[in-house]
This record gives C-alpha cells, structure tokens and sequence, in this order.
C-alpha cells in the first residue's frame, strides 16, 4: 500500500511537470491551442492509465503545474542568452516572413500544390536544422498547428487581413493550396498586406468571421 502510494505522488510530480513543460514551451500557440490540449491530454492518459482514473483533484494538479511553470521559467531566465528557449505568439507580421519562406522553398523545390498537413511537416521541429524552415527557430516560434485556412486569416495594425487568394486554393478533397498562384499573389500584395491595407475580400471574410 505504501509503496503505490509513493508510486503515485511521483507519478503526480511527472505528470504535472510534464504538463507544465508542454504549456510553458506553448503559450505563445493561441492559434494552436487545441494542439496543446490533445498534447496534454495524451500526458495526462498515460499517466491516469496507470491508476485508473485522476491521480488528484484538479485544483492540486493545476497548482503543481502552475509550480512546475514558474520553476522553468526561473531556470531559463537565469541561462545565458543565447541558450535561453525564447518564444513568441505568431503575429501578423510573423506568419507572413513565414509564409514568405515556405512558399519560396516549395517553389524552389518545383511543388505545385500543398496541403495543410503539408505545411505542418514543414513546420515540424525536425525540420529545421537547415534550409529555410530555420526561420522558425530563428523567430522563436515553437510547435505549429495549422488547423484550417482560418490560420491564414490574420490581423495586421488591427485589420482583418487574408493571406491567401481564392483563386490559390482549391477546396475540393483533398483541399489544396497552389505553390505557384499563392506565391505570384503573395510576391505582389506582401507590401499592402504588412501596411495592414485591406481589400474587398478581407473586409468581407472578417464580416463573415464576425456573424459566428
């Protein structure tokens, strides 16, 4: 009995710190956010698995977590600057110097059309240690989901602002986007877009976002 009791305070102190890592690394994913919640369910299944059930009321969990948060947070403020894990919410202006980096390395590479899930992989972490989706860490971004096109809907100095043509997309399944039309359309609007100037088409998607 004892030692499942032991068993399970250290279970505790692995899951919430595991859960903590994962929401302090992720913060900055507001687009993302169910990203990080299937994230932390799977921590939390793997863990729950193992006693049948929670380990412990929410309230201790959440404490411990908020624990474990503040503690990496003290850890990386006092590394040196330039192994400090820095990370930032992706703006507006972020997600086009990304853009712009993804769609030239496709073109680059002769890809006529990607899908979403495309976009993730090039994303991915893994990804990164060369070639233009360096970027990301160059930029302190960390994971990045792209759930639906609303990720190319953006704001810029608080205007609604799209980041794709319709006539770069097609929705059939499996929806596409088209490497070369996005790319022409984008190497062309990319001034007005970071100006934040909006178009008929911006206007009328954020009306359309808005009546949700």
């Amino acid at each position: 009995m004892a030692d499942d009791f032991e068993q399970r305070i250290e279970a505790i102190d692995q899951m919430t710190k595991e859960i903590a890592e994962i929401e302090h690394n992720s913060w900055f994913i507001l687009d993302q956010y169910k990203l990080v919640q299937d994230q932390i369910s799977k921590v939390r299944a793997k863990y729950e698995k193992r006693f049948s059930g929670a380990l412990a009321s929410e309230d201790l969990l959440r404490k411990k977590i908020e624990g474990w948060k503040e503690d990496l947070s003290l850890r990386n403020e006092v590394l040196p600057k330039s192994k400090r894990k820095m990370v930032r919410r992706i703006t507006g202006p972020l997600k086009v110097q990304v853009l712009k980096a993804m769609l030239t390395d496709f073109a680059n590479n002769k890809i006529e059309a990607v899908t979403l899930e495309d976009m993730v992989q090039w994303c991915d972490r893994k990804n990164r240690s060369k070639g233009a989706a360096k970027i990301l860490n160059d930029l302190g971004i960390g994971d990045v989901a792209i759930p639906s096109t609303q990720f190319f809907q953006t704001t810029i100095n608080g205007k609604s602002i799209r980041l794709f043509s319709s006539e770069a997309y097609d929705a059939k399944k499996p929806a596409v986007f088209k490497v070369k039309a996005w790319k022409t359309w984008f190497d062309k609007e990319e001034r007005r877009i970071l100006a934040g100037e909006q178009t008929k088409t911006d206007i009328a998607t954020a009306r359309k976002r808005g009546a949700k």
